[in-house]
């Protein structure tokens, strides 16, 4: 031939045991046997693809059908003087691509007419008939020249050529089959869009297989009628399509099923632990693996319901077992990490209750025992966290070394929360040593202090401002650990370690020596003052009663004084009886005093005047 038309469809472009590829393989290497070694004109091998689809490019197309034209001449057996020759030797390719004539109809005939037209218009760019392919041979010898090729094909005994059985057998059967595998997809259809609708069917499995079930029956029947082996060859090649087009079917229902179960799994997880953020699910590892196991159960009884029968012992839904078993882990992780935070949560609120007021309160009043009272309480908060967590975590079975690492995290947790509370106080302790300064000094059991004539104000000023002081030493360093109990700034220590520098502990000092000075003046002056206010000579009181005897005799006859008078007097009276002259009491020492040292301001005035008139004159 000069030119060779094969008909090829698309989906069989790649898939060398396609019938049609099969039977070429034959014709080439039956060729190249008998006929090559005196022909000079090559063959054209046109290759007509129908049922093509535009979304698969042309150039696709070309380069597999050249990968699949390698192939069958690699494999072919060739004389030994062939062994080493290329295809293109002998052989040319070339393409036509035709789409499908039930969808694209309109498409298709113009194809056939662009292939007419490359086949009778020499003028055609793409004209196909080349002189190299000529072969020479006239047309009324035609008849003798196709009469003596058959001859040397048939008196050629080292070809096994198959009967005209099997032909026929091989071209029949693979009709029906194309014809079966159609009637399958349509079929198919309705399972596989419910499926895209994430609809998933228990009958899914047992209504693929019957639908298998009843094409292989549709196959069987005619197919039973041709040659036994080749029907049965093609028998075989049907339900592998078959069984290949539903395996991606079957993969996507495991892909929605897993998906339903995970999303009923995490429904339940849901519904079992507890809304409130303070609560914790006390048998959290119990429960857990209970649904992790009806979870897994469920979509191993699922998958192996979706499968269809005919290739039961062929898929596994192991990969997508594994799959849900890694997620459904995962899952757990989260809900125990979520669990793990609420009770870390829960702890750091006894934490707070237990450790960081009772250290408030060390802090607030501290002595030379409160690292010691501090230490105290950092042992009792761990002892006390450390058995409610080991008790809280027994329900998640968490192995021992999992609880002693996370004993030993909440040991420093306490650590730091501790430390935090400390450094805090530390950046306000000017403020914190003037309040002990000021209670101590400023008040006396808890009442404002009355600053009397009897009363050492210095003596207590330096006791005062010497604790206090001592407190900066004090807070100068970290000693929560034992070992650190004895440093000072003195020390070479740790800078980890120092609360205050010795810079800083400095102008604390000087910063509250400042203000602790002013207030050690206020008290003197309060007390000089007090001390004038209460000596009042005796002889000023007599001469008053003398000078006021007059006017006390008035108030007296007076109807209207006298109530007044015996309506204070009363009251002073009631305020002695109830034990409620403090309140009074230092209005009048302040009235008292104030009168005091007006009049004496007076009487130094009027001295001072007559003091330089008498120099004047």
């Amino acid at each position: 031939s000069e030119i060779l038309i094969i008909n090829v469809n698309a989906k069989d472009i790649g898939c060398l045991k396609a019938s049609n590829f099969q039977l070429l393989k034959f014709v080439l290497e039956l060729n190249l046997q008998l006929f090559q070694r005196k022909k000079t004109s090559k063959t054209l091998l046109l290759f007509t693809v129908r049922d093509w689809i535009e979304e698969t490019p042309e150039s696709v197309i070309r380069e597999q059908l050249g990968n699949d034209m390698t192939n069958i001449w690699r494999d072919i057996s060739k004389p030994s003087e062939f062994s080493s020759s290329l295809m293109s030797q002998f052989f040319d390719i070339d393409f036509q691509l035709f789409s499908h004539f039930r969808y694209e109809k309109s498409k298709f005939l113009d194809q056939v007419k662009t292939l007419r037209a490359r086949l009778t218009q020499p003028d055609h760019p793409n004209y196909l008939w080349n002189p190299s392919y000529v072969t020479d041979v006239p047309a009324d010898g035609f008849d003798i020249y196709a009469k003596n090729i058959w001859n040397v094909v048939k008196e050629n005994r080292d070809l096994d050529l198959p009967s005209q059985k099997e032909m026929l057998a091989l071209f029949r059967c693979g009709e029906i089959s194309d014809q079966v595998y159609n009637a399958f997809l349509e079929r198919i259809q309705p399972s596989i869009n419910a499926l895209k609708n994430n609809e998933l069917n228990e009958s899914f499995g047992s209504s693929l297989s019957e639908i298998v079930e009843q094409s292989m029956g549709e196959y069987n029947e005619p197919a039973s009628r041709y040659h036994e082996e080749t029907a049965t060859t093609k028998g075989k090649e049907l339900l592998n399509k078959m069984k290949k087009e539903l395996h991606s079917v079957y993969l996507e229902y495991l892909s929605k099923l897993r998906g339903q179960v995970i999303s009923e799994f995490d429904v339940k997880v849901e519904q079992v632990i507890p809304d409130d953020e303070n609560e914790i699910l006390s048998n959290f590892a119990e429960v857990m693996n209970k649904l992790r196991s009806e979870a897994l159960t469920a979509f191993e009884n699922k998958s192996k319901d979706a499968a269809i029968t005919q290739a039961a012992d062929e898929w596994s839904s192991e990969n997508d077992l594994n799959e849900l078993t890694n997620t459904i882990d995962k899952r757990i992780k989260d809900a125990r990490e979520g669990q793990m935070r609420r009770m870390v949560d829960k702890l750091e609120k006894d934490i707070k209750i237990k450790i960081v007021e009772p250290l408030e309160d060390v802090l607030e009043d501290p002595n030379s025992e409160m690292w010691e009272r501090i230490r105290k309480i950092e042992n009792e908060g761990q002892e006390r966290t450390s058995s409610m967590l080991t008790s809280e975590l027994s329900s998640f079975a968490c192995t021992e070394d999992d609880i002693n690492k996370r004993v030993s995290e909440l040991h420093k947790r306490v650590r730091n929360t501790m430390t935090e509370t400390i450094k805090k106080h530390v950046d306000n302790l000017y403020d914190h040593i003037m309040k002990a300064f000021t209670q101590r000094f400023q008040y006396d059991n808890g009442l404002p202090r009355k600053w009397t004539k009897d009363l050492n104000v210095e003596e207590l000023y330096i006791e005062s401002k010497e604790e206090v002081l001592s407190m900066i030493d004090l807070f100068s360093i970290n000693r929560l650990d034992e070992a650190n109990a004895e440093l000072t700034l003195d020390d070479d220590v740790p800078i980890d370690l120092i609360l205050l520098s010795k810079r800083e502990a400095t102008q604390l000092r000087k910063r509250f020596t400042q203000a602790s000075d002013a207030m050690f003046t206020t008290a003197r002056s309060e007390q000089e003052r007090n001390s004038v206010a209460t000596q009042i000579p005796a002889f000023m009181i007599i001469l008053l009663l003398i000078f006021a005897f007059d006017e006390i005799l008035w108030v007296l006859s007076n109807p209207f004084l006298f109530m007044l008078a015996l309506m204070v007097g009363g009251t002073f009276a009631l305020l002695w009886y109830f034990d409620l002259l403090y309140i009074v009491t230092p209005i009048f020492q302040t009235i008292l005093r104030t009168s005091v040292s007006n009049v004496n301001d007076i009487l130094t005035r009027a001295s001072s005047s007559s003091s330089e008139k008498e120099k004047t004159e």
